[in-house]
């Protein structure tokens, strides 16, 4: 495999830099387990290894004059492990949060399979789209 960058440096978007004494991220700075591609892609660079995992998902999400809001997940199956952080997730209305918990029951529905978004002519993000209309629980990182 050739990599090329038109940096200096490699990650192209993706970057960290120091202020304040402050690290600070730019780019993709969420992986997650499931994002197996992306993980398989940093093993065959062999650079895995510094990429920090998380045992359980556990993401503060600051707020300008307010508490941080905390999105975590308990030993429960999926979708339940998100559920009580979702019920209680601050940024969203109530109704919205029972929005997402109806797309995330309707997720667990379909079989990665057996699902071919591009045949049924929607994304993964359409889906969510449509399951649920308010776009308010993307702008607040869920």
């Amino acid at each position: 495999m050739r990599l090329y960058e038109a940096r200096s440096r490699l990650g192209g978007a993706t970057f960290s830099f120091e202020r304040n004494g402050l690290w600070l991220d730019n780019g993709q700075h969420v992986a997650l387990r499931c994002c197996t591609a992306y993980l398989g892609f940093l093993a065959r660079l062999g650079v895995a290894d510094l990429l920090p995992l998380q045992r359980r998902l556990h993401v503060p999400v600051l707020r300008e004059g307010k508490r941080p809001a905390l999105l975590s997940r308990t030993a429960a199956p999926p979708p339940l492990h998100l559920a009580s952080t979702l019920l209680r997730y601050a940024p969203l209305r109530v109704a919205e949060r029972l929005a997402a918990a109806r797309a995330a029951t309707a997720l667990r529905r379909l079989d990665p399979r057996r699902c071919d978004t591009r045949r049924a002519g929607r994304s993964p993000g359409g889906y969510g789209r449509t399951a649920s209309r308010k776009t308010q629980s993307r702008r607040s990182g869920i």
